[in-house]
């Protein structure tokens, strides 16, 4: 376990791959932890040299409440590859890390290599879009549920259980489109979060301190859910964001739900976008 101190606080990053390999900063998303990237780790082994952080009140991260907002999430990432990564490097992040992705590339472009925002929720940032979408809906119901059943103290196994049993975007439930490893992640993550975390993403707040009408200076590739299956980034924020970055690599993902990686029949998918993004 290792750990860094920014604003006060212990933040846990794990390091993979071998130091002789490129530099990546990977970002998890609201619900989620550094652990999501389990996979795509072991698809690409030594040729990277990879981090992944737990944000503030996520995974083994220390808690925070009051302060899960975009900027001070940003601060900590942008220290983050300051003073521990020590040198420019490829940055991706799912939803709530591809939008803070997103953010870095714009504000601090000499940290940023590359960046590549999965499934990004960019358009979140103003609220009236973020209240036309799904998840206006689901987060309240999420973070509510979320917080009933931690208060019941519920064991690994139950956890498991329940996570396995929710409904996919995809069809049928959970546990048909995930693997053992992804699985065992999920239940880490939902350990590991604050509820407090949800309300400013419901409220607005947490994805403040970027301009998504504003191209960022690096290379930038964003990979899109199917429509069909609740994307935060949705065919019109597709076409928004190419328009004032004509540079922008946007992929679509059929069939893929919100978290492209962890879905059983798209992750081979990521995994070679990912290679591409960086070049290998």
């Amino acid at each position: 376990m290792s750990t860094f101190q920014h604003d006060g606080l212990d933040l846990y990053y794990a390091r993979h791959g071998s130091p002789a390999g490129l530099p990546v900063v990977l970002l998890h998303g609201l619900s989620s932890c550094g652990g999501s990237y389990v996979e795509l780790l072991d698809a690409l082994g030594d040729r990277v040299d990879a981090y992944t952080l737990d944000f503030r009140g996520h995974g083994q991260s220390a808690r925070a409440p009051g302060t899960y907002v975009g900027a001070n999430y940003s601060a900590d990432v942008r220290a983050f590859v300051t003073e521990v990564v020590g040198r420019p490097a490829f940055m991706a992040g799912h939803s709530l890390g591809g939008a803070h992705t997103f953010s870095i590339a714009q504000s601090s472009p000499e940290l940023v290599r590359g960046a590549l925002c999965e499934d990004p929720p960019l358009y979140f940032c103003f609220q009236e879009h973020f209240e036309a979408s799904p998840y206006s809906k689901i987060f309240p119901r999420v973070r509510d549920v979320m917080r009933a059943f931690k208060a019941t103290d519920p064991s690994r196994e139950q956890v498991r259980s329940d996570i396995a049993a929710q409904p996919s975007p995809s069809g049928g439930c959970m546990a048909d489109h995930s693997t053992d490893a992804v699985m065992e992640w999920r239940v880490d993550a939902f350990f590991g979060c604050d509820p407090d975390v949800w309300d400013p993403a419901i409220t607005g707040g947490s994805l403040d301190g970027y301009d998504p009408d504003r191209p960022v200076a690096v290379p930038l590739t964003v990979l899109r859910a199917d429509p069909a299956c609740y994307p935060a980034f949705s065919p019109e924020d597709a076409a928004r964001l190419q328009a004032v970055m004509l540079s922008a690599q946007i992929h679509l993902v059929p069939g893929s739900p919100h978290f492209i990686l962890a879905h059983r029949t798209t992750t081979a998918e990521y995994v070679n976008r990912f290679t591409e993004f960086l070049g290998l």
